[in-house]
């Protein structure tokens, strides 16, 4: 289950990439541990939303393996696209959108990787976290 927790934030942090990718290079700070993410829905960044969602979807080893794959090559686009940010190649802009197509890529990936039944579930299951995410004490 821990191999399986970690693949899945690594995936969801790749995806949650280019949704963040104006975030403040201090957003890290004040982050709270690990035992505390979900104590507080101010504190429940995308990342764990997603993880909480795919964690309820019962993935097989294959799906796990798959998810695996696309998590490693997002990571290396993704490293690729802030060196060449850092490096000058690419302007902010740029870089913003080459991440929302890789988010958009991975997406479908994603979709591809689960059954129907689990896309549909994760769909909802998205949603309904988004919707409580919104609420207001929520």
């Amino acid at each position: 289950m821990k191999k399986l927790s970690l693949i899945l934030i690594n995936v969801v942090a790749a995806l949650a990439v280019a949704g963040s990718a104006s975030a403040q290079s201090a957003a890290g700070n004040g982050t709270p541990p690990p035992a505390e993410k979900s104590a507080s829905k101010a504190t429940h960044k995308p990342r764990q939303t997603m993880l909480d969602v795919l964690a309820k979807l019962d993935l097989t080893a294959d799906q796990q393996a798959k998810l695996k794959d696309m998590q490693a090559k997002n990571l290396d686009q993704v490293k690729d696209l802030r060196k060449q940010m850092k490096d000058g190649k690419l302007s902010k802009e740029d870089a913003k959108k080459k991440m929302v197509e890789l988010r958009k890529a991975n997406q479908s990936a994603l979709k591809s990787i689960l059954t129907t039944a689990q896309s549909k579930e994760f769909a909802r299951l998205l949603k309904e976290a988004r919707h409580e995410k919104k609420k207001p004490g929520g």
